[in-house]
């Protein structure tokens, strides 16, 4: 942890006080002393703050000095070029405190007996397992979301029910020659782009189930999402359905707890953490992917789905880094890009 985060966390946050984070700064990096923050002392700070996995501030580059841009435009309500001393106090303050101090989550996706042992067995998932065990067992999380497949037996992204519903003619399969792990359009409204999946994840079958081995924990800060219920729609992510019409209840639990950064691990990382992770990003969270906990059921989709999320700043770690960044010792530079859009922008669920 860098000093600058220590002196940082032994104050008080009291505005209007000497001892403010604001006022803190400003001393520290206010270097032609007018009582503002203009872009090179705000970098500056920006270089103090946030450390790379091994403790080491990040280099120099075309890509971090745009980021900085980035973050120091969405907190110049103004537009005046430097960060006065009523936004040090207010949005500047609030910003450097979800960077230092975020209210964190876990969310546990759809870590099921059929995506394990079952119909839609993904490669090495029981790997994870354990993995997400010991992050519940030893790690500080205060809110942990559950989340699960919950298919009606006529559900859509079944091959099994293809012609049960309407095929598009712009369906590059047609019901009849449509196999399994095809993709077919079907006509909605609106037009759907459906991969085919043997049946899983039944309501209320033991493939719906949690793996017995997958720790519940008793927090009480615990929830339950389960998706895809209905049965014309399939749901990736866990925030709401493939068509971004209808939403579950995750982002009202997470709002709730004023969580504002996600850490998102489980099954299977190509499609139900992937599509949650870029819905958590779109509605403003910091979203952190644990890499070592979650498989994906094809690589080349898997391979996609990270570029994907690499392109909308998702940050990736693995379990041993994950005490670091929960400790502050680690604080990545996308964290404090996400926080200064959760300021200022209002989102809703990405179309996938």
């Amino acid at each position: 942890m860098s000093s600058f985060v220590k002196t940082l966390l032994s104050h008080e946050e009291v505005d209007g006080e000497a001892c403010s984070w604001a006022n803190l700064c400003l001393k520290q990096f206010d270097i032609d002393c007018d009582g503002a923050l203009n872009l090179s002392e705000f970098e500056t700070l920006c270089h103090t703050l946030f450390v790379n996995a091994s403790g080491e501030p990040y280099a120099n580059n075309t890509d971090l000095t745009d980021d900085i841009q980035f973050m120091f435009t969405h907190l110049d309500k103004d537009k005046d070029g430097k960060l006065n001393e009523l936004e040090m106090r207010t949005v500047f303050n609030k910003w450097l405190t979800e960077v230092v101090k975020p209210k964190n989550a876990l969310l546990v996706v759809d870590v099921q007996n059929d995506f394990i042992t079952g119909s839609l067995k993904v490669e090495d998932a029981e790997d994870v397992i354990p993995i997400i065990n010991s992050i519940l067992e030893t790690e500080s999380f205060s809110t942990v979301g559950y989340t699960r497949d919950w298919h009606p037996p006529n559900h859509i992204s079944f091959v099994d029910n293809v012609k049960r519903y309407p095929v598009d003619p712009s369906s590059p399969v047609s019901a009849e020659d449509a196999k399994l792990l095809d993709k077919v359009i079907f006509s909605g409204p609106p037009l759907i782009e459906q991969i085919l999946w043997p049946k899983h994840c039944l309501q209320e079958s033991h493939g719906a189930a949690f793996h017995k081995n997958l720790k519940i924990t008793d927090l009480k800060d615990t929830f339950y999402i389960k998706k895809g219920s209905q049965c014309h729609i399939d749901s990736y992510s866990a925030f709401c359905d493939n068509a971004h019409v209808t939403k579950s209840d995750l982002a009202a639990q997470l709002i709730k707890r004023n969580v504002t950064t996600v850490y998102v691990c489980g099954l299977a990382f190509d499609f139900c953490v992937g599509y949650t992770a870029l819905d958590a990003i779109d509605i403003g969270l910091t979203t952190i992917v644990i890499e070592d906990a979650t498989k994906a059921v094809n690589s080349k989709s898997g391979e996609m789905m990270r570029e994907k999320l690499v392109r909308n700043r998702c940050i990736f770690i693995t379990r041993k880094e994950l005490s670091s960044l929960l400790s502050r010792s680690y604080i990545p530079l996308y964290e404090g890009m996400h926080a200064a859009k959760r300021l200022s922008q209002i989102s809703s669920c990405t179309k996938h």
